[in-house]
This record gives C-alpha cells, sequence and structure tokens, in this order.
C-alpha cells in the first residue's frame, strides 16, 4: 500500500533484536482469523498472535495484549504482499488438523479498525511494528492502546516501556520535510498518541529510523561502492556485479552482461514501495572486468569512474584516451539520464599508463568539469598543465586529475593532470573541490619523502594518513600549497575526505597506532582494538591550514575501518565502515549488535564533536558499509554490501531477500528524531 494520502504512524515493538524476518502465517476461515509469528527474545521463546482487536505477545504461561480500544468489533482483514512459498502445518495426530497449501504474507492489514484509520502488522529488523495508515480529514485522536499483561511507562526518550524486553518507540513525525511533534501520553490504563500541529489537509509521515532498505543484486556477487542523489531526490548506486541475471529495468545502456565482472548503475525512488522504488539499472563496460569506484550526479548527467581491465571499453565523446595501455586503466564515463537506452552514453575515456592505474574517488562542478583522484603503478601515466608533480618518483604513486568531459572535437579534454606521493606507496583515496576551487586530496603515504610542507607531525616508517591541498592556478611544485601526515607510530591510513563547515577540511580512515593524535573532548582519545576508524579535521581559515580542529578514534576492541566520510549543512560528520567488534560505539542505536563475524555501522559525530548516533547495520555473516551521503532532507544514505541472509531491508524493499551470494544494498535513515 502506498502512503501517499495518508498519515502513517508508525509505532515499532522493538523485542529486542529478536525477531527474524519470518513471513506471517495468515488465514481466515469461516470467519475465524488465524495470523501467527514466532520469535525468540533473549533466552525466552515469544509467539505473536494477532487477534481482531489486536495483537497477543505470548511468553510460557504469561502475555502481553495489546488492543485497540473503541475499535471496530469486526474489521475487515486481510493478507498484504504475500510470498510465494506456501506453507503446510501438521497440528494433531489426526489430518482433521493438519493444513496444506497455506498462504503466507509480508503484512496484514485491518481495515477501518477507527473511522478513516487502518492498521497493518509485519515484521521488520528483528521486531515487530504495526503502522497506523490515517486519511486526511481522520482524526488520528481516537487512536487508543490498551495493554494487559503490562504496565506502560514512559522512558525519558518518550519510548514506551512495557516490559524488560518490550519496547515501542517514540513516534517521529514529519511533514513536507519539517519535523511535527509526536509523543505517547499515558492516560490510566490508555497510551494515546499526541500530535503537534500539522495540516490536516496534507499527507504527515511518523516513521522509524529505517525508513527504506533493499538488497539489489543477481544470483552471484554484487556489491554497491558509491551512492549520490539527484535534485528529484532520486538516488543512484553504482558498483560492480558478476551476476548474469542482475535485475534490468528502465531502458538499460547494456541489458547483458558483457565480462566476468560488469559495472552496474541503478536509479531509485525510495518513497515508492516494491518494484515501483526500482525506476532503472543497467549494465556496463567491457569483455574484461570491470569497476565502479565512484559516482556524481551533476546537470542531468551521471558519472561514473573507476577501473577497466577491459580492450573494449566503450569510448565516446572527444575522450583524453581511446584505447587500454595498461594491465588496467583508470575511467571516467557520464550518462545523459534524461535519454534511454544506448543514447544515453554521452562521453568515456581511458585514462592510465603501461601497468595499473585505479580512480578511487570523484567530484564534478559546473561546466563538466570532472575531478578525479587514484592509485597507479604505471611509470608513464599521463600528466599534464604544469603539475605539481610530472614524473613517478618510484613504486605505486597517487594520482589527481581534471577533465573536462564535453570538450569539443579536437580539443584537449585533460585540463591538468599529475602524480602525487614520494618514493614507497601512495594512494589518493578522497577528492574535495572547495567554492573557490581549491582541491583538497586525502589518502595514505609510506614515503619518507613524501611532500610535506608542514613540519607539524612527523612520518612514521609504517605509513601515514596524509591531507593535501592544491592550487591549480599556480605552476609546478608552487601548487602545492599545504600536505601533511596524519597518524602514530602504527600504521594510519586514510580512505575519504569531506569538508565541513563547522571543522574544516575533515579526512576519515582506520589506525592502528596506540598514539594517535586527538582533541580534547574527543568521544574516543585511545585505540581500543586492532585498527580503529578515526576522523580528523583541519581549520582552513588559519595560516599554513596545518591547526587540528577536532580529532577522534572510533572503534572497539576489534577492526574497525571507515571507509566513507560525509557532512551535512549543520556541521556534522557522518561515517560508514566496517566493524568486527562487539563493543563498537553506540548512540540511540537501530540495532544494538553485531550480529555476525563482520557489520556496518552509521555514525554520526555532532556539531559539538560528540557521538549523536551510532548503529551496527547487518545480519549474521558479513556486511560492509562503502559510501554514505545525506539526500536534501538530512536522511541518512548508506550502499554497500551483504552476504547476511538476515540484512535488515524494509516491507518497501524493490529486493527483500539475497538473490545469490551476496547482494548490495541500499538504505536511508531518518536521523532527526
Amino acid at each position: 500500500m502506498k502512503f501517499g494520502s495518508f498519515l502513517s504512524l508508525l509505532l515499532p515493538c522493538a523485542l529486542s533484536a529478536a525477531l527474524p524476518s519470518l513471513p506471517l502465517r495468515f488465514e481466515q476461515n469461516a470467519g475465524q482469523l488465524d495470523a501467527a509469528v514466532k520469535f525468540r527474545a533473549r533466552s525466552a521463546a515469544y509467539q505473536l498472535f494477532l487477534t481482531e482487536t489486536g495483537m497477543v505477545v505470548a511468553a510460557g504461561r504469561g502475555s502481553v495484549r495489546m488492543t485497540l480500544k473503541g475499535s471496530l468489533a469486526h474489521p475487515a482483514i486481510e493478507g498484504v504482499e504475500p510470498f510465494a512459498a506456501r506453507a503446510t502445518y501438521l497440528t494433531g495426530r489426526t489430518a482433521a488438523g493438519w493444513r496444506d497449501g497455506v498462504a503466507q504474507y509480508a503484512k496484514v492489514l485491518y481495515r477501518g479498525v477507527y473511522p478513516g484509520i487502518d492498521v497493518v502488522y509485519y515484521g521488520k529488523d528483528r521486531s515487530v511494528e504495526h503502522d497506523f495508515l490515517v486519511a486526511p480529514g481522520a482524526d488520528p485522536s481516537h487512536i487508543r492502546l490498551h495493554f494487559t499483561g503490562a504496565k506502560p511507562a514512559l522512558s525519558r526518550a518518550g519510548d514506551l516501556i512495557l516490559t524488560d524486553e518490550l519496547t515501542q518507540h517514540k513516534p517521529v513525525a514529519t511533514q513536507d520535510g519539517r519535523r511535527i511533534e509526536a509523543r505517547y501520553a499515558i492516560e490510566g490504563d490508555e497510551v494515546r498518541i499526541v500530535l503537534g500541529a500539522y495540516d490536516r489537509a496534507r499527507p504527515l509521515l511518523i516513521d522509524p529510523v529505517l525508513v527504506y532498505s533493499t538488497l539489489l543484486g543477481g544470483s552471484d556477487g554484487d556489491v554497491v561502492r558509491a551512492v549520490t542523489t539527484a535534485p528529484d531526490g532520486s538516488v543512484w548506486v553504482a558498483g560492480s556485479t558478476v551476476s548474469q541475471n542482475f535485475p534490468l529495468v528502465g531502458g538499460p545502456v547494456k541489458d547483458a552482461p558483457v565480462g566476468a565482472t560488469d559495472i552496474f548503475v541503478a536509479k531509485l525512488n525510495l518513497n515508492a514501495t516494491g518494484s515501483d522504488s526500482l525506476l532503472f539499472t543497467t549494465y556496463l563496460g567491457g569483455s574484461g572486468n570491470d569497476e565502479a569506484r565512484a559516482i556524481a550526479f551533476r546537470d542531468g548527467n551521471l558519472y561514473v569512474a573507476g577501473v577497466t581491465y577491459s580492450d573494449d571499453f566503450p569510448v565516446l565523446g572527444t575522450s583524453a584516451q581511446a584505447n587500454r595501455k595498461g594491465e588496467g586503466d583508470a575511467f571516467v564515463l557520464y550518462l545523459n539520464t534524461q535519454v534511454a537506452g544506448t543514447e544515453a552514453f554521452y562521453f568515456s575515456t581511458y585514462v592510465g599508463g603501461s601497468n595499473t592505474d585505479v580512480a578511487q574517488s570523484m567530484v564534478v562542478t559546473d561546466g563538466n568539469n570532472v575531478y578525479v583522484g587514484g592509485t597507479t603503478t604505471s611509470e608513464d601515466f599521463p600528466t599534464t598543465g604544469n603539475p605539481v608533480q610530472p614524473t613517478s618518483r618510484g613504486g605505486q604513486e597517487g594520482f589527481f586529475f581534471l577533465i573536462n568531459a564535453s570538450t569539443p572535437p579536437g580539443g584537449q579534454p585533460m585540463v591538468y593532470s599529475t602524480y602525487f606521493g614520494g618514493s614507497s606507496s601512495d594512494s589518493v583515496a578522497g577528492v574535495a573541490v572547495a567554492p573557490d576551487g581549491g582541491v583538497y586530496l586525502a589518502g595514505f603515504t609510506a614515503s619518507g619523502d613524501f611532500p610535506i610542507s608542514s613540519g607539524q607531525q612527523d612520518r612514521n616508517p609504517r605509513g601515514d594518513a596524509f591531507v593535501a591541498r592544491l592550487d591549480l592556478g599556480r605552476p609546478g611544485l608552487a601548487g602545492l600549497l599545504y600536505a601533511a601526515y596524519i597518524g602514530g607510530a602504527g600504521l594510519d591510513v586514510g580512505t575519504s575526505i569531506s569538508l565541513n563547515s563547522r571543522w574544516g577540511v575533515c579526512v576519515g580512515g582506520y589506525t592502528l597506532s596506540t598514539d594517535f593524535p586527538t582533541t580534547n573532548g574527543a568521544p574516543q582519545t585511545g585505540n581500543r582494538g586492532a585498527a580503529d576508524g578515526f576522523v580528523s579535521c583541519y581549520n582552513l581559515a588559519t595560516p599554513g591550514f596545518g591547526d587540528i580542529t577536532y580529532s577522534t578514534l572510533l572503534g572497539g576492541e576489534q577492526d574497525d575501518v571507515v571507509y566513507s566520510l560525509t557532512s551535512d549543512a549543520q556541521g556534522r560528520l557522518y561515517t560508514t565502515g566496517y566493524t568486527i567488534s562487539r563493543n563498537f560505539p553506540l548512540r540511540d542505536a537501530l540495532q544494538t549488535a553485531n550480529r555476525g563475524f563482520m557489520d556496518a555501522f552509521v555514525t554520526r559525530l555532532d556539531a559539538d564533536g560528540s557521538i549523536g548516533y551510532s548503529s551496527y547495520y547487518g545480519g549474521e555473516m558479513t556486511d560492509i558499509g562503502y559510501s554514505i551521503v545525506i539526500d536534501a532532507a538530512g536522511n541518512v544514505l548508506l550502499g554497500g554490501t551483504s552476504i547476511s541472509p538476515s540484512v535488515p531491508v524494509t516491507p518497501s524493499a524493490a529486493q527483500g531477500s539475497q538473490a545469490g551470494r551476496g547482494d548490495s544494498y541500499l538504505a536511508r535513515f531518518d536521523l532527526n528524531r
């Protein structure tokens, strides 16, 4: 059911990480309702029963019953979103109690429980939720919850505490992106929902933290490596797939795989439900292996960068390089999203030398200017534009280039290109561009002769993260305005970069150093495990650019890695990656425990430097977060890969279960609660 014309009150009853994502058994014979789902919370076995007037959660001889007081005595009840599989129940010794071919559903819908108000029950993310759907003009004050077997109490956060294990979270309301007050009120043996002022003629949405989550993939491995948003609110993802049956919709550029590993691109509308939320997908690439590492959307065009090992990777427009020169070359391409099929392909180019070159980060500005950073082992990587470093200094080098993807025929699209590193191992993992055109780089260096411009910190022989600023308008080495090591005595690796209105230029990554520099008041000042994530920020306004404004570690007793970092308009920082730790720092978590070997995480660092939100995200096996961005409404978008059958997905998902050995995923969180 679409919520477009409804007020949706989502009241999750979190059962302490207990309910698996199982279908509801639902039958209605001769007016009798039979709907049940079994689950386990902590050490006690629970069972949920739906009745005509509410639900019952039973444990042994005890139970907690919730009824909708004053509701319609005999509402119309139906199963919603059927599963293909049917169930068989053998109850008792004789065939009289046996049932075969029983339909199973994702949801059970009760129509008209109050005037203009429906309610739907379903299991999600190891909890059971019930949503009230209130039509425009209907009065939500009719909703009254009555509990027996438990005495409700309100927590300081406004959650409804039923028992030690049963909690119904505080409702959260928004209308047209604006927060609407929503809270519980206990009146005797009843609980009401109290709403602040809102336009009763327009839809109002009251949501949980996890607004949308879907898997995306085919029968083999699929990975989302990058996420971006478009002005119309749609979300684009790019990654790699080895699936021969990746789901294709919306006039793909290529409707079949070409190589063993292909690029995929997908567009989603996260306000839609089910298959309607997946608007466009396509394969991209040649007959070799191709991987997308970065994505951007600008002026109706979608840009993708990464690495290709294909001799026949499609090259279009005024390319900088028409042929593959080495084992693997970087690539940049863009699609016109207003055109379907092969006509959407507007520009594509190789960029590389005689060895391996990988694009890892990308920013696009007005005029089709594409800024790309990455890693090369080629001694003949193409450089131009009076670069900071025109030649390789040995080993693996970082690179940075600026290409104009709308250069007319006969022109030179490569505006600027430079190596960046020393004589050992170096990598550019993150690129950011300031409004004044300043270019900021972050990554890793093990080089003792890395071009450092600040004496703030000495290099360690195991390798450090770095942050740098370039002015492309200055010739040669004069264009390097600032470069500094980041780290301690152990290995430190920078993986991402973000320009932040509160803290300056911020670098995310991971460290093995026990003396990693942190600032006073940081939420974590010491390394708690083998590897911890970190976020370190520098003041853009101070002379020399070198003052650390904020630095914190982030992790538990095992390995924790920050892969992606972004900022919002309020100066808050958001990170994702993976954690193996069982004691990763949490705050108001959607998921309070590491459910597998490795889980993704979502952490928000507020403008005061504290942890404002932090949660695990994953299932019982391995889950990784590769990309995190903020959309125009302030929602958090998380993309990555999962091999866990029970990774959290919402009922509105385009793909609700794993299709192969590992699928990509996309999730949206509303943390403005």
